[in-house]
């Protein structure tokens, strides 16, 4: 049987340096929340769930949305995205990911649920505290590697170095996208 649940996560960047972005950023995060219910109300068979963790510094890492059912996903504020400080890329991948995985396990052994990772950041680590590289890659390459894997994730970055960083994390150059870091090029990337 195909899957009947869809968990969408976004992983996003609310660092200092996303201020510049941050309005274009909030309404491509609500198009894609948009678009997640579009799916739903075309495909009644099927249940969304949006989640949403952003993150700055370590301890700023927040559920901004957490295993949403599509029907009642609001919409961002301008109060749910104001970027500040530094950027927790790892704690932020590494937390999210185990915390969605342990909620949801039963459901993807079982074949009736899909999860969709998106990862958006423009910038390089810089302060996580319970995760390094080698612990996002093996978490990544572990859940990407299973028979007819459940398990979608995809690395949006702006940096130069973006790319590389990606590779490192684990994450299939098929599912690496770059971007451009303003108005434009964050606007393009999310109507992508």
């Amino acid at each position: 049987n195909p899957p009947t649940e869809f968990y969408h996560l976004v992983v996003l960047d609310k660092s200092g340096s996303m201020l510049s972005v941050k309005d274009v950023t909030r309404e491509g995060v609500n198009k894609n929340i948009e678009s997640m219910k579009k799916d739903a109300a075309e495909n009644p068979e099927q249940k969304h769930f949006f989640s949403l963790v952003t993150f700055s510094y370590p301890e700023k890492i927040e559920y901004v949305r957490w295993l949403m059912p599509h029907g009642q996903t609001m919409p961002l504020s301008n109060e749910d995205y104001i970027p500040d400080g530094g950027t927790a890329l790892l704690d932020a991948i590494g937390l999210a990911i185990n915390k969605l995985r342990k909620e949801i396990q039963s459901k993807l052994d079982d074949g009736s649920a899909v999860a969709l990772i998106t990862i958006m950041t423009d910038g390089e680590e810089n302060s996580s505290k319970e995760y390094n590289h080698a612990g996002i890659e093996a978490l990544t390459k572990e859940l990407q590697e299973l028979k007819d894997t459940p398990w979608t994730i995809t690395y949006i970055g702006s940096a130069p170095t973006a790319r590389a960083t990606a590779a490192s994390m684990g994450i299939s150059a098929a599912n690496f996208a770059s971007y451009t870091s303003d108005q434009v090029g964050t606007q393009a990337m999310f109507d992508k």
